[in-house]
């Protein structure tokens, strides 16, 4: 996509957005599912300095939406950060993100991770060289 005007939303991926059945509440500064309401919070996304960001960032947390019950059910366990439980949902939200960015012309946002959380996701992959396999897979 050209430029596009920071603030200003990016019409079919925000059409894309607002049809899926995951509510979103837009205020403060974090962006997070939150299981016991199933609701996804984000920031506006005057926050973000590239709107592309901030359809990257809500794929990620969408994607944490659809591991309820009442969607796709998925359950790695107990996920606490950095466990591998948390580590397996995170990639399967990262995977999702780029999934999604690919056909509707956002870029996955970057997330500033630190050295515990990347070793998290590799301990996940190398302990089972099929991982990036089952979690692409969940993440389609």
């Amino acid at each position: 996509l050209p430029h596009h005007p920071v603030a200003e939303p990016i019409p079919h991926m925000q059409a894309f957005f607002e049809a899926i059945d995951i509510t979103t509440v837009f205020a403060g500064d974090e962006a997070y599912y939150m299981p016991a309401v199933d609701k996804v919070y984000m920031p506006p996304i005057s926050r973000f300095q590239d709107p592309r960001n901030f359809y990257g960032v809500w794929a990620h947390e969408c994607s944490h939406a659809t591991k309820a019950p009442h969607r796709l059910n998925r359950n790695y366990g107990l996920s606490r950060f950095g466990n591998t439980a948390y580590a397996r949902e995170e990639i399967v939200a990262e995977l999702t993100s780029c999934f999604l960015g690919q056909q509707l012309g956002f870029t996955a946002h970057t997330l500033e991770m630190n050295a515990a959380y990347l070793y998290n996701w590799l301990r996940v992959l190398r302990s089972d060289t099929n991982a990036i396999f089952k979690h692409a897979a969940d993440a389609q």
